[in-house]
């Protein structure tokens, strides 16, 4: 393949010219420099994690009022509260006098916010409610009228089923239409408890000095899993064999995939990896066959119980509901260094 010039704002057009997709030929190219370019990077920034929709948070994990959580719509930083009448507002995380950080802690439970620069404090919807000295500051009578210095609220921000997603273009298209198809992946995941789900206390996260996009294609590849897992695969297996005398119930990791799989691309770029479970009966849901059901029909239900998923919102969170359910979020860092971040859920209770 020829070598491209490095792209800038000014060949958005060029973009096209990284791609070979040749049907006639069976060519289907990608030039690495998708992975390592810093002009075309600063462009994904802009456009893709700044200019859509991005996956921020699941409610569960701000459940009470006052409680807050921090996190990242592309560069920007972002708070999400719940005030205290239970509302959700996600705001930039930044003072509107000179844009010092309010919150630095990734969870807390706080009333307001107070910059560290110029003591101006902020209740958790974003309303300004004192600044320092006044008086002395050299404010004009038209300072602070009608909202004009409160904290800048998220352009858009809404909630499906307990998973929050914002972002800060007001043009982008509703969510509903954004996840598409998606959604009754999701419903899958929600629909196995009548109290919904929760992520449960820690994490796991690590960086790796690599592009965003190696994350976000690699948990769609299934072509990789027997030559990188077949460690994890072998000792799980020999584990389950081992404690079989305990009545132990596990998913045959062995077995994965031998019995069928496959992937779905949707529009806006999401992605679904599934496959066959080879022992669907040792599932904790599959005595709630019957249920699912009558009430979600039978083809769900299946989907459900017999298949293990990993789905690919574009651009920055994989909901898995495999050997373990679990929620993966990706944050580029640079264009060569990303942060993932797992979160466990389950169940309510």
């Amino acid at each position: 393949m020829p070598r491209i010039p490095v792209i800038n704002t000014s060949h958005l057009d060029r973009i096209d010219e990284l791609l070979v997709d040749n049907e006639e030929t069976g060519e289907y190219k990608l030039h690495r420099s998708v992975f390592t370019d810093q002009a075309l990077f600063d462009l994904e920034m802009k456009y893709i994690f700044e200019g859509n929709w991005v996956y921020l948070a699941h409610e569960s994990q701000i459940p009470q009022n006052n409680d807050f959580y921090t996190t990242y719509i592309g560069r920007q930083p972002i708070i999400i509260a719940r005030n205290r009448n239970g509302e959700l507002n996600a705001m930039i995380n930044a003072c509107s006098h000179r844009g010092a950080q309010l919150c630095r802690h990734k969870r807390g439970n706080k009333a307001t916010y107070t910059s560290p620069f110029h003591g101006w404090t902020f209740n958790n919807s974003g309303k300004l409610l004192k600044v320092k000295d006044p008086s002395d500051a050299g404010y004009s009578d038209c300072f602070n009228q009608d909202g004009s210095h409160d904290l800048k609220k998220v352009a858009k921000f809404e909630n499906y089923k307990g998973f929050l997603f914002g972002s800060l273009n007001p043009d982008v298209p509703s969510l509903e239409e954004f996840l598409g198809e998606t959604s009754k992946i999701i419903d899958m995941i929600v629909g196995q408890s009548e109290q919904g789900l929760e992520v449960l206390r820690g994490s796991s996260s690590y960086t790796y000095e690599g592009n965003w996009k190696l994350t976000a294609e690699n948990g769609a590849d299934g072509y990789h899993v027997s030559a990188v897992h077949w460690n994890y695969a072998a000792t799980t297996q020999h584990r389950k064999e081992a404690q079989a005398g305990d009545n132990i119930r596990a998913m045959s990791a062995g077995s994965w995939g031998k019995q069928g799989r496959g992937s779905y691309g949707f529009e806006h770029g999401h992605m679904l990896l599934w496959t066959q479970w080879a022992n669907p009966e040792d599932r904790p849901n599959f005595p709630k066959a019957e249920e699912y059901t009558e009430k979600f029909g039978a083809a769900m239900s299946k989907w459900m119980i017999e298949r293990s998923r990993n789905l690919c919102l574009y651009p920055n969170v994989y909901l898995m509901d495999q050997f373990g359910s679990q929620i993966r979020v990706l944050r580029p860092l640079g264009v060569n260094k990303t942060e993932v971040t797992i979160y466990c859920i389950a169940p309510v209770g």
